[in-house]
């Protein structure tokens, strides 16, 4: 979900991938995997770049903000239980 959210800021799968130090062909792999999981294109591509499609827009506009602020569990504690620890 990351090279989707950085390919959008970027406007770019190329640099995308250079910003994220990964072959193109893997950022452009990746992201059309994870059209595949969701059933929906994220991106309209064209030789100046990608744009976000409307359904890539919502999408990424909620998997961005869970990304970059992950929720924190009932606990208090990042999201791990103390059973996790055991």
């Amino acid at each position: 979900m990351w090279y989707a959210l950085m390919a959008a800021d970027q406007r770019s799968v190329r640099r995308a991938a250079v910003m994220l130090n990964v072959r193109q062909s893997t950022l452009s792999r990746r992201i059309h995997q994870l059209e595949e999981q969701i059933g929906v294109s994220l991106f309209d591509r064209s030789s100046g770049g990608v744009s976000p499609t409307q359904a890539g827009r919502e999408f990424l506009r909620i998997i961005g903000r869970i990304l970059r602020n992950p929720p924190v569990s009932a606990a208090g504690n990042g999201g791990f239980s103390l059973l996790s620890r055991v």
